[in-house]
């Protein structure tokens, strides 16, 4: 299915709603701004709504592996902040996909109420000294749930 699409920088009523985040790609966000699906080259690629965040982060991590993708247009695009995608393509390279298509609003894991000791404190359990320990603090689901993805499988970079 090919979709006509505007050229970026046109007047257009959908103004605001089609985010462009390269010459041929973009995110058409609905009226109401809950769901979206994202376009390459007038292909549709997928769709996701607010809720399906993990549809959302492979989308998102599967076009930042283009070579010539400005990561600022992209996150900007998907409405999510730059410092949200750089932080999903680091926990992405040291968990896996999966772990991203799992992570909580935020990107921060559940906190844990009571006793629980602080999992800032380095090996000592002094909050004072940097690089903390965080092992065994994933927040990760089952990664049989997860979608599995080849980053840049589906997608040709047009430098």
């Amino acid at each position: 299915m090919l979709a006509v699409l505007p050229l970026p920088g046109t007047a257009d009523p959908h103004e605001g709603r089609i985010l462009w985040f390269s010459a041929d790609g973009c995110v058409h966000w609905s009226g109401d701004g809950s769901s979206a699906e994202v376009f390459v080259a007038g292909t549709l690629i997928g769709r996701f709504t607010l809720r399906e965040r993990g549809a959302r982060n492979v989308l998102l991590l599967g076009l930042s592996d283009g070579p010539c993708m400005h990561l600022g247009h992209l996150a900007r695009a998907f409405r999510v902040s730059d410092e949200s995608l750089r932080l999903m393509r680091l926990q992405r390279e040291a968990e896996g996909l999966a772990a991203v298509v799992a992570r909580a609003p935020g990107g921060k894991e559940q906190k844990v109420q009571g006793d629980a000791p602080d999992h800032r404190a380095g090996p000592g359990g002094s909050t004072d000294q940097p690089g903390g320990d965080v092992e065994g603090v994933s927040g990760v689901a089952d990664p049989g749930d997860a979608r599995t993805l080849e980053s840049g499988e589906w997608l040709q970079a047009r430098c």
